[in-house]
């Protein structure tokens, strides 16, 4: 065998064995890493100068131009309070409260961390565009059909069932949230019924 024909095997073997685990080591060690808040997960070092390879892999993959870290916190749900995976074909009421930080929205993504194709455009909602009692509390529906006062789209009318995902961004909070974000009053996301 001729030794470029060897380098090149190598090199080939190297980038298909490397293209098929890395991902599956990344995500491993990035879990162990998780910060759990309810059904809300982030890492601590996301946005941080002292990030390890894995996480900047992930967030290569799934989080382009996030913030440093201190000017943002990123919290990501993939099931509901229960611990069920959100579903497009499931409705869900989203409640919550005050947060300690200057500014935040919750965005939903499909399963490919694009945002969610409707007809009435609706990616986001933050405490600008929703209706909020006396108390700072609110409350949003999440479905495929809209719905009368707060609503997120999750699919499109006719699409068929998908899986969805929130991404809640606290920007600018406050101390108390950098140091308890496994305590911190987060939204609570309930189930309500399922085509």
């Amino acid at each position: 065998m001729k030794p470029w024909f060897t380098y090149l095997l190598a090199i080939i073997l190297g980038l298909v064995i490397g293209t098929i685990t890395v991902p599956q080591i990344a995500g491993f060690v990035v879990a162990k890493q998780t910060i759990e808040n309810g059904p809300w997960q982030t890492f601590d070092k996301i946005g941080a100068t002292d990030a390890d390879m894995y996480v900047r892999f992930v967030i290569s993959v799934r989080g382009l131009f996030g913030l440093a870290k201190k000017e943002t916190i990123y919290f990501n749900a993939e099931t509901d309070s229960d611990g069920l995976s959100l579903t497009s074909n499931c409705t869900y009421n989203l409640t919550g409260g005050p947060m300690a930080t200057r500014w935040w929205s919750i965005t939903a993504y499909g399963p490919d961390h694009y945002l969610i194709p409707n007809p009435e455009k609706s990616y986001a909602i933050s405490e600008n565009n929703l209706d909020i009692d006396d108390a700072g509390r609110f409350t949003v529906m999440l479905s495929r059909q809209q719905s009368g006062g707060n609503w997120l789209a999750t699919g499109a009318p006719n699409d068929g069932e998908q899986a969805f995902a929130l991404t809640l961004r606290l920007y600018n909070p406050t101390a108390e949230i950098y140091s308890n974000m496994t305590g911190v009053d987060l939204p609570q996301i309930k189930r309500e019924h399922c085509a």
